[in-house]
């Protein structure tokens, strides 16, 4: 079983919103504290402040590999083209469990407690074949 994903359910279960749970599961391994983590990712949840868009578990995971993986350089080039590259993975990897990423159109497949780890677990999974 996936450890960051475990992490992700159980701040999950503690109230933590999607984004926010699988976020913040990378956040020490990020170099990120815990309250700007929550901070960031706070409007995430819900799909995007509630509106039920892009899960916010997908949008956790696409949150820890983006920072995981960018060099912070503001113009396209090679390495956000991987980036772009990494987050396409997470996304194929979501989408293929559950058939899409739109909140509305995935909330009643599975819990939400499910659709966290498997986010985390798919990041998990991208940051360790990277390093």
């Amino acid at each position: 079983m996936s450890e960051k994903a475990k992490l992700a359910q159980a701040l999950h279960a503690q109230g933590y919103n999607c984004a926010q749970a699988v976020f913040c599961a990378f956040a020490e391994d990020l170099g990120v504290d815990m309250q700007t983590a929550r901070r960031l990712m706070e409007g995430f949840g819900a799909g995007m402040g509630d509106r039920t868009n892009v899960c916010g578990a997908v949008s956790g995971a696409v949150a820890a590999v983006g920072y995981h993986f960018s060099n912070g350089v503001p113009e396209r080039g090679p390495q956000r083209n991987m980036v772009y590259g990494k987050i396409a993975e997470v996304t194929k990897a979501f989408d293929a469990i559950y058939g899409g990423n739109i909140c509305a159109d995935i909330l009643q497949a599975n819990p939400c407690g499910q659709k966290v780890y498997d986010a985390a677990a798919i990041a998990e999974k991208i940051l360790a074949e990277g390093k």
